[in-house]
């Protein structure tokens, strides 16, 4: 698990600075990609804290594998200078060995609130026999 946020310059990717916890070293903080060394069922998660007071319409981000867009997670705020809410995403994915998963093509990546409450982790469910 990794938390805070950081945005990677030229692109709609973030990364997660502050690794918690990387067994087996798969989660890499300063590009933000986690690549599949063991292949089988992974479980992923991320939740994007929205930062106090940034004026925003809508935003979005996707669990990308291979950098293409698996699951979307989105906000659409009524109040857009409201504190405290954030959108989050799971999903299960199988990958095979050298499978690349990130947080990326985000639109508005500047909203997420840089601290613990901003996160991605990524778990081996069953490894391939």
């Amino acid at each position: 698990m990794a938390s805070g946020v950081a945005y990677i310059p030229g692109t709609h990717n973030l990364r997660f600075p502050t690794v918690q916890q990387n067994e087996g070293n798969d989660y890499n903080a300063t590009s933000g990609v986690f690549i599949c060394r063991i292949a089988g069922q992974y479980w992923f998660s991320a939740t994007l804290m929205k930062r106090y007071q940034v004026h925003v319409d809508f935003s979005f981000c996707f669990i990308t594998m291979n950098d293409v867009e698996m699951l979307e997670m989105s906000a659409f705020p009524e109040n857009e200078h409201s504190a405290g809410y954030s959108y989050s995403i799971s999903t299960g994915i199988h990958l095979n060995i050298g499978d690349r998963v990130q947080i990326g093509h985000c639109y508005r990546e500047d909203v997420a609130d840089n601290s613990t409450k901003t996160f991605f982790s990524g778990v081996l469910i069953t490894p391939d026999m």
